[in-house]
């Protein structure tokens, strides 16, 4: 379909359009939706390890594992592929992400193999135009983000929760060049240190 969908492009804008829309997760066709964009971030709450302060963002998992699948729980274990931090060449993330029935938070938890020295993580929600809708507050263990409202489906809100103690808590914007290729002006961030 992508492929269909970039040939109308070229020569009937309209129906690449329509096509798109028929397709599109974005859109409520009676299943629910994904009206969140979040492209290339932490999204709504991902962690992510920092090498030299540079935001090493996870891309998608390698293996995954059904571990519960209801009704009263879901839970997912993903492990991703071989990263490079600092000097470690084979660091494996596996993240466990849990979902009680009638909760609206998820459990997250994070692991790495093969990380030699204790290593700064930040988990990050997206920050979508220019807003100062967030709140961040490192010595109550919590990050928020209230999204810009959509007219069609209205507002989403977003936070993570911190159970033990993290450094730093704040906003940090996308440079220019990042905004462009990531689609989003910066994330909130929680900052804590991974210890091996």
């Amino acid at each position: 379909t992508k492929a269909r969908i970039a040939e109308l492009r070229k020569t009937d804008p309209k129906a690449a359009k329509a096509l798109s829309d028929s397709v599109s997760y974005h859109i409520d066709h009676g299943n629910g939706l994904d009206y969140y964009k979040v492209g290339p971030t932490l999204g709504a709450g991902t962690s992510a390890l920092l090498d030299n302060e540079t935001i090493v963002y996870p891309y998608c998992y390698k293996d995954f594992q059904i571990l519960d699948n209801g009704p009263l729980r879901f839970t997912v274990k993903l492990v991703y592929n071989p990263l490079t931090i600092q000097k470690d060449t084979n660091v494996i993330e596996t993240r466990t992400i849990s979902l009680d029935a009638g909760s609206q938070m998820n459990k997250v938890m994070i692991a790495y193999e093969n990380l030699s020295v204790a290593t700064p993580v930040v988990t990050g929600i997206v920050l979508h135009e220019p807003s100062e809708d967030y709140q961040a507050d490192a010595s109550k263990g919590y990050i928020a983000y209230a999204d810009p409202e959509d007219s069609t489906n209205g507002q989403t809100y977003a936070a993570a929760v911190f159970p033990n103690k993290i450094n730093d808590a704040k906003a940090v914007k996308f440079s220019d060049k990042e905004k462009k290729e990531r689609g989003a002006n910066g994330h909130v961030l929680a900052y804590s240190t991974y210890t091996p």
